[in-house]
């Protein structure tokens, strides 16, 4: 029995040493990351995408003045779909569409389609 509480705590300390880092560890990785895949939207002329990323980056780490110039260039941008609202997060809350028409086709659509991601029939 001892033999096996020895490789348990063997184990458990093997676990423990693999752990990942903590979050402000990973924030400066994180953040330089996501300005490197706004640069390439921007690249891209994908201005909406890399608006998006840009406010993410804000929301992170508001005092960052190289995401905040970037925005600032990007003239036409709708704002955060990520950010924080009183609504909740399950509130949607998406890009401007082009058109409604379009929204109004594929409401009944839509709406079957949310019945059956709540209810099941197995042919």
């Amino acid at each position: 029995m001892a033999k096996w509480k020895c490789i348990a705590w063997i184990m458990l300390l093997l676990l423990l040493t693999s752990c990942a880092p903590s979050r402000a560890q990973r924030r400066p990785y994180l953040i330089a990351e996501n300005m490197d895949n706004a640069a390439r939207h921007m690249e891209r002329g994908e201005k909406e995408e890399a608006a998006q990323i840009y406010q993410t980056v804000l929301l992170a780490d508001p005092s960052n003045e190289e995401a905040q110039a970037q925005l600032g260039e990007i003239a036409d941008y709708d704002r955060s779909i990520v950010q924080p609202s009183l609504l909740g997060s399950n509130l949607v809350r998406a890009p401007k569409r082009e058109s409604q028409t379009l929204w109004l086709a594929m409401y009944l659509v839509n709406r079957v389609l949310n019945l059956l991601d709540v209810v099941s029939f197995h042919v």
